[in-house]
């Protein structure tokens, strides 16, 4: 017998292009030619985004570079790679703050009262026992906090439900993989979605060394009244 108002999922936002919260390195040059203390496990293609802190001359947040290898790079202002920033030569030093890699909104009342957000996001990072953790927040609440340390990749899963209200919610635990068991409890909020709310996909080190790469991320919803 068919299923009586079948629902199906609305990819809202994707993208298979990594985006890098770079290491601390050495700023080669005053035009934005770096260096990375630790090489990445793998050399980036093209032109790729990364975020930078606010070191060697440069402002906190986003930028494009391209690679020459795994540690070296050239950073850029503009996506087509024409416009170097100004930096000062010398120790570029990363942050240990929360790095936001990805921005997506979420339309004002797209979940409906039952609906479901789901967000899944692929990571790589060095296999060491440094904190690293990858987060989802929405609505200004954290939802998922993946522990990345002593892993080279994680591939994860965060699925926020509506309780029945647009403004009452459910998700699994923060840390714990996606699915499975864990000795805490689920993460609940109270982030009123009929209202329009911004997704953020963010990223954390625990050693500034460290580069943590978002290399994909999915965000479907699951609208049900």
């Amino acid at each position: 017998m068919p299923v009586q108002n079948p629902v199906f999922p609305q990819l809202l936002a994707s993208s298979g292009v990594g985006v890098i919260s770079i290491g601390s390195g050495t700023m080669n040059t005053t035009d934005g030619a770096l260096t990375l203390t630790t090489a990445l496990a793998a050399q980036p293609s093209g032109t790729v985004q990364v975020f930078c802190a606010a070191s060697a001359g440069l402002t906190a947040g986003l930028y494009y570079a391209t690679f020459s290898s795994t540690s070296a790079l050239q950073l850029w202002t503009d996506a087509a790679a024409t416009v170097k920033p100004a930096t000062s030569a010398g120790a570029y030093t990363a942050d240990l703050n929360d790095n936001t890699l990805a921005t997506i909104s979420l339309p004002a009342g797209i979940m409906g009262a039952n609906g479901v957000l789901e967000v899944i996001t692929l990571w790589q990072v060095p296999n060491n026992a440094n904190a690293k953790n990858g987060r989802v927040k929405m609505g200004g609440a954290t939802w998922k906090d993946a522990n990345l340390a002593s892993t080279a990749s994680c591939r994860d899963m965060c699925r926020i439900m509506n309780r029945g209200s647009q403004a009452v919610q459910i998700c699994g635990v923060q840390s714990a993989v996606s699915f499975g068991t864990s000795s805490s409890n689920p993460v609940t909020g109270a982030v009123n979605t009929a209202s329009a709310q911004t997704i953020t996909i963010t990223a954390l080190r625990g050693a500034a060394g460290d580069s943590i790469k978002l290399e994909a991320y999915e965000i479907y919803v699951w609208p049900k009244a």
